[in-house]
């Protein structure tokens, strides 16, 4: 794996640079499948800001790392936008869920109003007044 590789590298140098992170992402609960692709992209913006930190003390090499920077970002954003995305759906179906458990209590209690009506057929009108149902 690169991550393990690049271990000694970024040990004997300075500081890591970092990559800008976009400030509203949230980061997916653990149970949430959007929760290990996230992780392991937050992984590798670190490889890639130390690998562009090396870049860059390069003579010359900072248009290129300008511009794989901005391509890195673009990705990550678009990443973060379908991490999102996916945690909106998982979101939905738990609602999903919720209102298909309402439905089916309302299906019951309408059946429930078949069975009187079914009960008010058998026994007569009149003899449902008596028993004051």
């Amino acid at each position: 794996m690169v991550i393990s590789g690049l271990f000694a590298i970024r040990n004997r140098r300075t500081p890591r640079p970092t990559l800008e992170i976009e400030s509203r992402y949230r980061v997916p609960r653990k149970g949430s499948a959007a929760y290990q692709p996230m992780t392991d992209l937050a992984e590798a913006e670190e490889v890639l800001a130390e690998l562009l930190g090396r870049l860059s003390e390069r003579p010359g090499a900072s248009p290129v790392v300008d511009r794989l920077r901005r391509a890195a970002a673009e990705t990550a954003s678009a990443v973060r936008s379908t991490a999102v995305r996916l945690m909106d759906a998982e979101r939905a179906r738990h609602e999903v869920d919720d209102l298909r458990v309402t439905l089916d209590e309302g299906l019951d209690t309408y059946r429930g109003h078949i069975a009187t009506v079914g009960r008010v057929m058998l026994l007569g009108i009149d003899d449902l007044r008596v028993n004051g149902s």
